[in-house]
């Protein structure tokens, strides 16, 4: 029917207005010197570590106190990025987005060859933009952030590709590695391996089944062990530290959102299931099992640390079927099906608001983008740490990393391992109390530090806190960050030595 095309065609700019707001966005922050994240500090400073050839993972029970979480694949690209480029969070910021809108086009190759349709893959592919990167307020989205998670994502997808568009040895062999690449990313990315296992051996692909998993175990096995061999911290930082608690009132935060913004790609990807015919026996199995095994970690969202990044690779594959959920429906004999999912479409995606709020948006990224003001406040205090002859504690930690400096202490996670038995501060304390760190550098008060929190975890452990309150002054404010320095050149020492003391500011 010739309504069909044009149907499909009004379907998948819908979503163009959103997505394109979220790239902007993205966009925007490159050219940002501070950190717009918590954990982009961290990953930048553990970058520097190969930068200055030291090892990747040490142990945690010592300085510096700080968790190398992920996999290493990553670090190694942002160490090269480093080199190559320059300091700044910019370069990896970059590779981000350039991996989500890399994912993007994958996700609408997939789903526009699969369902015979190239306005379904658009559709895919922009829902997936508009819908897998929620922001509070004017947040920068995932999309933006120096994180591992984008390189996995798009990782993942190309192996979920390269089975998708030929099935023999070869292809087997490229898909493994891509997906051994992804695990080397981070391990949570583990969906394209599982998902692609499944398929070549309930299809019976013997030779290339045993390609497939025999090239991902090598590209990631032979690694993870060297450098388990290294400095036997590996595990420790990898498995050990990511063992942390599950909460519902994490989960609860978290699932609201998700809602919010995956309820219709999941609603048009059940339309796929329960309207394709017979697809268990094409290659849309592979996506279906990749989407189910991209859903395991989703049940992880309560996990301490979980961020929105928990549900990208899943909103990508729930992207592909939704694609192809939408040309069951544009295709069905009833133009009902195809007008109600316009409108349903568009009511998700906001209407006329919200599109003109998207250009407004856009409009305002992309002058952001283009015209950057320096800060030299910013950056006499980044020269000023780097210049500091004693050790500096900050957070953000971004001007210890911007000046050259390792991040000597990772305040919320260890806050956790504290509150699980997991780290003594006895050490810390002493150093701090004994004016070993010469700068410290915050975006808050000491006394508002003493009463942030998540609900469950303070962000800065309360007698590490409690020791700087002892042994510090304020000196004064500069690029809107609190300045501490130790009370006198010796240290005068601190109230209290227990790391189970509580302070009265507290």
């Amino acid at each position: 029917m010739r309504w069909q095309p044009a149907t499909g065609v009004l379907l998948a700019g819908l979503p163009a207005a959103a997505a394109c707001a979220t790239v902007a966005a993205a966009a925007a922050a490159v050219v940002r010197r501070v950190a717009v994240d918590y954990a982009e500090p961290v990953v930048y400073g553990q970058a520097l570590r190969l930068v200055w050839g030291e090892p990747l993972y040490q142990p945690l029970d010592r300085s510096p106190l700080t968790v190398a979480a992920y996999t290493p694949l990553y670090y190694w690209v942002a160490a090269t990025l480093q080199i190559l480029v320059g300091p700044g969070f910019g370069p990896g910021r970059a590779l981000s987005l350039a991996c989500g809108i890399a994912a993007a086009v994958m996700v609408g190759v997939i789903a526009g060859r699969n369902a015979g349709e190239k306005w379904a893959g658009m559709f895919a592919g922009l829902l997936f933009v508009a819908l897998a990167f929620p922001r509070d307020r004017d947040d920068t989205p995932w999309l933006g952030l120096y994180r591992v998670d984008l390189l996995g994502v798009a990782l993942s997808l190309a192996a979920v590709a390269v089975l998708t568009w030929r099935n023999n040895i070869r292809a087997a062999v490229v898909a493994g590695f891509l997906a051994g690449l992804a695990l080397l990313c981070k391990p949570t990315f583990f969906a394209a391996l599982l998902a692609g296992g499944l398929w070549l051996f309930l299809g019976n692909e013997k030779r290339t089944f045993t390609a497939f998993i025999v090239s991902a175990a090598l590209i990631f096995a032979v690694p993870c062990a060297l450098l388990q061999a290294t400095t036997g911290a590996f595990v420790q930082n990898t498995v050990e530290a990511n063992l942390n608690p599950v909460y519902l009132v994490v989960a609860a935060r978290l699932v609201s959102v998700f809602v919010l913004t995956q309820w219709l790609p999941l609603l048009l990807a059940g339309a796929y299931l329960g309207l394709a015919q017979q697809w268990w026996n094409s290659q849309s199995r592979l996506v279906v099992l990749y989407w189910a095994a991209s859903s395991l970690w989703v049940l992880f969202i309560g996990n301490i640390g979980a961020n929105y990044n928990y549900w990208i690779e899943f909103a990508a594959a729930t992207a592909i079927l939704a694609g192809q959920g939408a040309a069951c429906l544009v295709m069905a004999p009833r133009k009902a099906l195809a007008a109600g999912l316009i409108l349903v479409v568009a009511t998700q995606l906001g209407g006329p608001a919200a599109l003109l709020a998207s250009v407004r948006a856009v409009r305002s990224d992309l002058q952001a983008l283009l015209v950057t003001a320096p800060d030299p406040e910013f950056d006499a205090l980044v020269d000023r740490v780097h210049h500091e002859p004693g050790a500096v504690l900050a957070e953000p930690m971004d001007v210890v990393v911007l000046g050259g400096r390792p991040v000597l202490f990772e305040p919320f996670i260890y806050s956790v391992r504290l509150d699980t038995g997991r780290w003594d501060p006895a050490h810390l304390i002493a150093r701090i109390c004994h004016g070993d760190f010469g700068l410290v550098v915050l975006g808050y008060s000491l006394e508002v530090a003493a009463r942030m929190n998540d609900g469950l975890h303070a962000l800065w452990p309360p007698p590490v806190l409690a020791a700087l309150h002892d042994s510090t002054a304020l000196e004064g404010m500069l690029a809107g960050r609190y300045i501490y320095t130790p009370i006198s050149a010796s240290g005068p020492g601190c109230r209290f030595q227990r790391a189970d003391y509580a302070p009265d500011f507290l």
